[in-house]
C-alpha cells in the first residue's frame, strides 16, 4: 500500500458491514426511520466516493489474524473487533476508538490507537 498523507481518514468494508447492521437494526427497532437509516448509509458511500474517506478492503489474511487473535488473548476480544484490529495493524494504521476494551487490545496486539481529543 502506498503511503498516504497524514491525517488520511480510512474505513474497511467490515465498518460499512457494521454500521449497515446497526442501521436495520435501529429501523426494524424502530428507533429510527428505515428512510433515515438509508441516508445515513448512502452518506457514508458519499464520503468514500467524493475521497473524503478512503475504503480499505478487508482481505483473508485479516480474518486468519483476527481469529488467531482471539484465541490467544488475554484480555476480552471478540471477533469483529479482532477484524478492526487485524485491518488497521495490516496497513499500519492507528485505530480510532470510543470502546475502551477494544483499545486494551489493541495494545495487547501492538496496533496503534489514536486519541479523540
Amino acid at each position: 500500500m502506498t503511503a498516504l498523507p497524514a491525517g488520511t481518514t480510512l474505513i474497511s468494508q467490515w465498518v460499512c458491514t457494521e454500521l449497515a447492521s446497526v442501521l436495520a437494526r435501529q429501523a426494524r427497532m424502530k428507533e429510527m426511520p428505515r428512510k433515515e437509516a438509508r441516508k445515513v448509509f448512502d452518506l457514508l458511500d458519499q464520503l468514500v466516493k467524493t475521497g473524503l474517506i478512503r475504503m480499505i478492503p478487508v482481505d483473508g489474511i485479516d480474518f486468519d489474524q483476527a481469529a488467531l487473535w482471539v484465541m490467544g488473548a488475554p484480555v476480552p476480544l471478540r471477533g469483529p473487533d479482532a477484524l478492526h484490529l487485524a485491518i488497521t495493524y495490516r496497513i499500519n494504521a492507528r485505530l480510532l476508538s470510543l470502546d475502551a476494551k477494544l483499545l486494551v487490545a489493541a495494545q495487547w496486539a501492538g496496533v496503534g490507537v489514536k486519541e479523540i481529543p
